[in-house]
């Protein structure tokens, strides 16, 4: 196996018990690939996608920065790549690929649909949402909006017994200018993990109480 992506799929696995029959559950995080085309990154995200179908993931999730410039023709290369990909799916937008990008994440939208996404897998509640920013160079914001969403949607699907687990691109720390909107609502609920991209490292957090972790960009 090459070690380089083993590396860059995060330490690619986590490992929850998402059923009463203890059934692990197995998918993949992608952050921060950053591709252009026709250099190493397209390639590298290639093989990523190889190795992940020649696993057994439930699903891939993928917190932003697909893209370097944020072009029409990155995400267009990105998007072409991910088609590969055999499992599911669910994909939010960094800040490359929103007021950074050539059509302000319009081209995004295009390709995946929605700037958010929310699924139950197991025990699992997973909710993702897009951090901005909506001010080139800014701090990341989360739109009133979609704050309201998250607590509607899980407020609707909650139940004793579940999880949650949130995916972002920005941490929810300094950097992101309403983070503790997002976690004053994630902490309503059993939120227990917080995965994140933007700072291109692998690291641990904790998110005014939630446990959270950083995946390292791909080609760092």
């Amino acid at each position: 196996m090459n070690k380089t992506i083993l590396c860059i799929l995060l330490l690619r696995l986590f490992i929850f018990h998402a059923s009463a029959q203890n059934k692990p559950l197995h998918f993949a995080f992608l952050t921060d690939v950053h591709v252009s085309p026709h250099t190493p990154s397209e390639q590298n995200l290639a093989d990523m996608v190889q190795e992940i179908n020649a696993g057994h993931y439930d699903f891939v999730v993928v917190t932003g920065d697909l893209t370097n410039v944020g072009s029409d023709s990155e995400l267009t290369t990105v998007h072409r790549i991910l088609s590969e990909l055999r499992p599911p799916q669910y994909v939010i937008p960094g800040n490359h690929e929103t007021n950074w990008s050539e059509s302000a994440c319009q081209t995004f939208l295009k390709y995946w649909k929605d700037d958010r996404f929310f699924f139950e897998r197991g025990k699992y509640l997973f909710i993702g949402f897009d951090t901005g920013p909506y001010m080139k160079m800014g701090d990341g914001h989360v739109k009133a909006e979609d704050i309201r969403w998250i607590n509607r949607t899980l407020q609707q699907h909650y139940k004793a017994g579940l999880s949650v687990i949130s995916l972002s691109h920005y941490p929810l720390t300094e950097g992101l200018d309403n983070w503790y909107e997002v976690t004053d609502v994630l902490k309503k609920y059993h939120t227990v993990l917080s995965l994140c991209g933007h700072g291109h490292r692998l690291s641990k957090y904790n998110f005014d109480g939630i446990p959270g972790l950083m995946g390292r960009a791909a080609m760092t």
